[in-house]
């Protein structure tokens, strides 16, 4: 014989056990939540880590190919982004090691394509081509650095963004006023 009392316990015990073991069937669930948000952190450095490695590596290629110019500027200005950009993607390169962060290795299909087109021409379309391409690949630059330095969330990574950023800055300023001199030569 089932006391009156056991009834309403069991069928409130039966409302409640479902509950309970969706609960205990995932243990982990905030374990999951974290790691998963610490893969989308891992997913934002990386893509910085390879598009500042991948822009570095096009600022040395082309600008070895400039480097052939017979304007002493251009010339000038090409020594400078190789040596720079060198510098910078060999701190970058020892970070993202330290983070386990892949680097790209070759240039992308975009910097292939500038880098061939770039071989073939010479004097001043070239010039005017080269620093075309220094102008716009810096806009991207300084963009990819300032968001890096507002929202990165890896400090190793954000502290090299912005001790980068003021030399990518001043890359960027003087590839547009050589690029604007170079076009007003052109003009006369």
């Amino acid at each position: 014989m089932i006391h009156r009392l056991t009834i309403p316990s069991i069928a409130i015990g039966l409302l409640i056990a479902p509950a309970a073991l969706a609960q205990m069937s995932h243990p982990n669930s905030g374990l999951a939540a974290a790691t998963a948000s610490k893969d989308a952190l891992g997913q934002q450095e990386a893509n910085f880590v390879k598009e500042a490695t991948a822009g570095g590596m096009a600022e040395i290629e082309l600008s070895k190919i400039a480097e052939k110019t017979e304007n002493p500027e251009v010339k000038r200005f090409a020594e400078r982004m190789v040596h720079d950009h060198t510098a910078a993607n060999t701190e970058l390169a020892g970070i993202a090691t330290g983070l386990n962060v892949e680097t790209p290795k070759t240039l992308d299909d975009d910097h292939q394509r500038i880098r061939d087109r770039l071989r073939n021409m010479h004097g001043k379309d070239f010039d005017r081509q080269y620093m075309q391409i220094m102008v716009e690949d810096h806009d991207q630059a300084v963009k990819l650095f300032r968001q890096e330095v507002s929202s990165g969330h890896d400090p190793k990574l954000k502290q090299f963004a912005q001790n980068t950023l003021p030399t990518i800055e001043q890359h960027q300023k003087m590839a547009l006023d050589l690029s604007r001199r170079l076009s007003e030569t052109a003009a006369r």
